[in-house]
């Protein structure tokens, strides 16, 4: 739970560490409620970023979140890669690597409660 996910922040800096291990992938996220609260403060820049990816091949990733939408989908792929021991053995495939393929927003539109339609839920 924190301010919005982007590289320059901690979860680009500490978080995604993590994906610095072969066959690692990481997703932070925050809500945007908090990320709506700091936009009214104003005093830090506008920011709509709910999530944040890191994999070995894409590299980092910034999840916005569209001001229509109401979620985001993030699809993946597995991709097989095969590891090795410090002494040579060989798994033969049978290890995964989740990668990223794209994302893209969604709301609910007008079938939405009013407190949804009104922005009173973010």
């Amino acid at each position: 739970m924190d301010g919005p996910q982007i590289g320059a922040r901690w979860p680009g800096r500490y978080a995604t560490v993590l994906a610095e291990d072969p066959g690692t992938s990481v997703l932070s996220f925050t809500s945007f409620g908090l990320i709506a609260r700091q936009n009214d403060i104003g005093a830090y820049d506008q920011a709509s970023s709910i999530a944040l990816w890191k994999d070995e091949k894409s590299g980092v990733r910034t999840l916005q979140l569209h001001t229509e939408a109401d979620a985001i989908v993030l699809e993946l792929s597995a991709a097989v890669k095969e590891e090795r021991t410090l002494d040579g053995r060989q798994d033969g495939g049978s290890s995964v690597r989740w990668e990223y393929d794209r994302h893209f927003s969604v709301g609910i539109g007008n079938d939405a409660p009013e407190w949804v339609r009104a922005g009173l839920a973010r």
